[in-house]
């Protein structure tokens, strides 16, 4: 349940509305009854957004050998369920862009976690339905949104917070403002009118006994992130040898359906999406 003290929080906190296409291509991508020209016509009306779409699909990372020139051929290319995943990442990095209180170094370092951790846990579920794929993608691009609320409206006090650590803890935070990032992502999320599945998981990300909904779901999203936090010696986990993994992470891979040499066996896709959310994050941060 969401306190009134994290809602409160969110109030007083200046951050932007979600902004409105972002709201809308979450509805359209939502409703069996639309079409990729529905999704396209939205995208269209935001320039910059065309300008970034473009630009990350013709990165190192998608590898397409002739350029992609237009949103048609980009939904065409990936599929609308990614094209609504990389829009809805880059609308969600902008709102955060140059607002007073934050540092602009502490927003890149979020949001480049969260991308990992939203490519490694779209592989993780990669049996799965698409819609469950995408669902997972989008809430691992939010999970931590509540780390950026939290340094906007305590500031300075906050980044003394983040100095040893950029995630703190939420038993940290709680001692710290009695709030953690966990309740006050869920409340942003509930401004934004996100779905209920999603706000679930933001809210009860650090107490499993209490989510709702599919274990799976939060099982994938922990694994990815305990990837996406050690992005930079990722390459030197993936070499180690089966017993010389911690047997919390390999009982957490079985569950979720995977084997030890199987997942080091996905090295190069982990790499892409490092590399990919550099290639995002870096420049819509410089806008």
């Amino acid at each position: 349940m969401i306190s009134d003290r994290a809602r409160r929080i969110v109030e007083g906190a200046e951050i932007p509305s979600i902004p409105h296409v972002l709201q809308k291509i979450l509805k359209v991508t939502g409703d069996p009854t639309s079409s990729s020209r529905d999704l396209e016509k939205l995208i269209t009306t935001e320039p910059a957004l065309v300008t970034h779409l473009l630009k990350t699909v013709n990165s190192a990372n998608f590898g397409y050998a002739k350029k992609v020139n237009s949103i048609s051929h980009t939904i065409v290319m990936l599929g609308v369920s990614t094209v609504k995943s990389i829009a809805s990442g880059l609308m969600l990095i902008d709102v955060f862009n140059n607002l007073p209180g934050l540092n602009q170094g502490y927003v890149v370092e979020v949001w480049k976690c969260s991308l990992v951790r939203a490519g490694v846990a779209r592989l993780l579920a990669r049996g799965t339905s698409s819609e469950k794929q995408e669902e997972l993608f989008l809430g691992a691009m939010v999970l931590d949104i509540g780390h950026l609320v939290l340094a906007q409206h305590h500031q300075q006090n906050y980044d003394a917070l983040t100095e040893d650590d950029p995630f703190p803890s939420p038993a940290t935070e709680t001692e710290s403002f009695e709030i953690d990032h966990a309740d006050t992502g869920a409340a942003l999320l509930e401004t934004w009118q996100f779905s209920p599945a999603i706000i679930d998981l933001v809210a009860t990300h650090h107490q499993a006994d209490t989510f709702a909904g599919d274990q799976n779901d939060l099982n994938w999203l922990e694994l990815a992130d305990g990837i996406a936090r050690q992005s930079g010696a990722v390459n030197e986990f993936l070499e180690m040898e089966e017993e010389d993994v911690h047997p919390d992470f390999l009982q957490r891979l079985t569950a979720a359906g995977w084997c030890w040499n199987d997942f080091r066996g996905q090295k190069d896709t982990i790499n892409e999406a490092i590399k990919f959310a550099h290639e995002v994050v870096t420049p819509v941060a410089e806008l």
